[in-house]
């Protein structure tokens, strides 16, 4: 089925209700109850066989630390109702540097549980069937793409989508833990059936040391609570308020599952084996073979593999949304804040598959390769929230506010402790990986943030004057009178006020010795008028090398050179003569790169010449509307809607209204900047490309690059 998009005025349509949010931004956090309380046994009888008695205690700190998170991010949504979580909370009241720590903790631990919690459910596959584990790969990296196809197609489709197995996980592990604490009570207490079970230390006791790793280990279970506070906009309003009410029911639901399951292992008897989870051989001793019950085995584990595919669910939701702050506040490129038509931000969604699939393939799919990574950076972005929150209450007069102190200093505290606990245990099975990556994301940021903004002064001189126009020359590269040919020939004949000099060459080299003869300068601008002829409308057949694209490519760099592409189809019926030309500049941002575009414009002697912006954002729109009135330009500024958040349909019918009369040719002037670095300038000009290939095949319409050559 054809993806539908969306308009921006329907945002409201795709929010979130409280039943639907639930299984998109808490499937993590569920899904931790498959395998934390393992995670802790492990650790104790690791060490000794008497650790069993320690799980309980252990399961409660633990729970008591998942509450006071969960308490701690409620507060947090009502404090910052926009959303960014960690980030914006240590942003704002630790600094800007603690913020970015906090953001490249959560972006590494976000593409971190997606590769680990597929991997993981594919695991639980290939161990039911052995004959598919030489394709784990394959298998993981086929549920990965389903997950982006979902998100990309909106996050109401992927609620409905995740609804059912999250449901069905709580139900199934909510039903096991009544049947079999009713058991218990009976004096029936199942016993679970351990297949080759992991060794047992042999200690004769459990040091603090033990208890506080398998407390950390245990902490598993807090991950994915960050995500509701990241996607707080993503909910129906009251936005804030029900974020906090999605908290609070996730946060019951987790407790109770993970001490549920945390009383039933140690009752039980079960223990860590190298061919099954804990929680299976609690499911089985609960809902025992052959029994009436025993449907229930099969739903808890159905649904345990379920949520532990779809627990990477969370991260498709937390990743895309703070990568859109971060490029809000320029420490990304720009591309990660536009939503998609369907009014997602898919920039974001394709980033995080591709870096999760590099993952899994090096990793070979191996969850407990992977497990070694995890943690560290969620526990980071966890304690610098915290301490955020305690310096947000702090400086805040609000009644209560030293209750709220208390809760996130003893959040910061447990946090802080875990993510020692972690570094220290796990540094050498993996975490120095992380420990990497953090700071290196982090110099990322400041380089990306750093060069925009010395772009934006360099490119905010106030030079060119747009005022004042150059004087033009046009030099039409006429070889032969094909359909091309005839256009550009058209098209130079209808400018007015410029001499016009047609030169026969297929020589780069030729024609810009030629054009250097001109003299161009800061006021003699020499527009090249290139004719392209192509056979089909097709992008292989327009990235072709021909001799005309090399001519643009030698004299793009030339000093006071602009290139006027003259494309047509062959075949073309030739033009019955041009009568008017109107020039459209396209205004991405007003800089002097459009200063120049502007001036450029007004020299051609065009009969009407208009400036366009497309309002894919709102405030970019209204800042831009600003700046223009403020430069002043001396052209008026037609700020045109993109309801779908796209620049195809309004640049389309903005210039098939002016080619629409007869004998009228659009002229689309492009600002672009030629800096000398190429990766710079296609930074800069990613708009400028694209109307490039947008316009490529549209009849009556000449597409003008007019570069801005500076140094930056």
């Amino acid at each position: 089925m054809a993806r539908r998009p969306l308009a921006s005025g329907r945002v409201s349509t795709v929010l979130l209700p409280k039943r639907l949010a639930l299984p998109i931004f808490a499937s993590d956090a569920l899904s931790s109850v498959a395998y934390a309380t393992e995670a802790a046994l492990a650790v104790l009888l690791a060490a000794s066989l008497s650790g069993r008695r320690l799980l309980i205690p252990v399961s409660l700190a633990i729970a008591v630390l998942l509450v006071l998170v969960v308490l701690s991010y409620r507060q947090t949504v009502r404090a910052y109702p926009g959303g960014g979580g960690s980030y914006v909370v240590a942003s704002k009241n630790l600094g800007r540097m603690p913020g970015l720590i906090a953001a490249a903790s959560l972006l590494v631990d976000y593409v971190l549980t997606v590769a680990v919690s597929i991997a993981a459910g594919v695991l639980a596959i290939t161990s039911a069937v052995p004959s598919l584990s030489g394709h784990r790969v394959e298998i993981s990296l086929a549920f990965l793409g389903l997950l982006a196809v979902a998100n990309v197609r909106g996050v109401r489709e992927a609620g409905r989508l995740f609804a059912v197995p999250t449901y069905g996980f709580v139900a199934a592990a909510l039903a096991m833990i009544a049947f079999g604490v009713l058991k218990c009570a009976l004096g029936a207490s199942p016993q679970a059936t351990v297949p080759d079970p992991a060794p047992v230390g042999t200690a004769a006791g459990v040091s603090a040391v033990v208890v506080l790793r398998a407390f950390a280990s245990g902490c598993s279970a807090l991950t994915g609570v960050e995500a509701i506070a990241n996607g707080v906009k993503a909910f129906k309003a009251p936005q804030a308020r029900n974020a906090a009410a999605t908290l609070a029911i996730l946060g019951v639901i987790a407790v109770v599952l993970f001490l549920g399951v945390s009383v039933l292992a140690f009752e039980t008897g079960a223990r860590p084996s190298t061919e099954v989870s804990v929680l299976s051989e609690v499911a089985r001793a609960v809902f025992p073979k052959g029994s009436p019950e025993a449907v229930g085995f099969l739903a808890v584990q159905g649904f345990t593999f379920a949520i532990l595919v779809l627990a990477a669910n969370t991260a498709f939701q937390g990743f895309p949304r703070l990568s859109a702050i971060l490029a809000r506040d320029r420490f990304l490129p720009g591309a990660f804040a536009n939503l998609g038509d369907r009014l997602v931000y898919s920039n974001g969604i394709a980033l995080l598959a591709l870096v999760a699939a590099f993952l899994i393939v090096a990793f070979d799919a191996n969850p407990n390769a992977l497990l070694h990574l995890y943690l560290l950076g969620v526990f980071t972005a966890f304690t610098l929230s915290q301490v955020g929150m305690l310096r947000h209450w702090h400086r805040s007069r609000e009644p209560g506010r030293h209750r709220r102190m208390a809760v996130n200093g003893l959040g910061a505290a447990g946090t802080a402790l875990v993510d020692l606990l972690i570094l220290g245990t796990k540094f050498s099975q993996g975490a120095w990986m992380v420990l990497i990556a953090i700071p290196a994301l982090v110099a990322c940021f400041h380089v990306h943030e750093r060069h925009l903004r010395r772009i934006r002064n360099r490119l905010r001189t106030g030079t060119p004057d747009p005022s004042t126009a150059p004087r033009i020359t046009t030099v039409l590269a006429l070889n032969r009178l094909d359909a091309a040919g005839a256009r550009a020939l058209a098209f130079a004949r209808g400018l007015r006020g410029t001499d016009v000099h047609s030169v026969r060459t297929s020589s780069a080299d030729a024609l810009a010795s030629y054009v250097a003869k001109l003299a161009p300068g800061e006021s003699h601008t020499v527009n090249v008028v290139i004719p392209e002829l192509f056979e089909r409308r097709s992008v292989r057949a327009a990235l072709r090398r021909t001799p005309e694209f090399r001519i643009a490519m030698r004299l793009r760099d030339e000093p006071g050179v602009v290139i006027t592409h003259v494309p047509a189809l062959a075949g073309e019926a030739p033009p019955s003569g041009v009568e008017s030309t109107e020039a459209l500049v396209m205004v991405p941002e007003v800089d002097d790169a459009v200063s120049g575009a502007v001036a450029y414009a007004r020299g051609i002697g065009a009969a009407d010449v208009r400036a366009v912006h497309v309002a894919l954002d709102p405030l970019v729109a209204e800042r831009v509307g600003s700046d223009w009135e403020a430069w002043p330009m001396p052209v008026p500024l037609d700020v045109v809607d993109a309801p779908f958040r796209s620049l195809e349909q309004p640049v389309l019918e903005t210039v098939r209204d002016v080619t629409a009369r007869p004998k009228t040719v659009a002229a689309v002037i492009v600002p672009d900047l030629a800096s000398g670095v190429s990766w710079r300038d296609l930074l800069y000009n990613e708009r400028a490309l694209y109307l490039a290939w947008l316009l490529r095949f549209e009849p009556r319409v000449v597409i003008t690059g007019v570069p801005l050559r500076r140094r930056l």
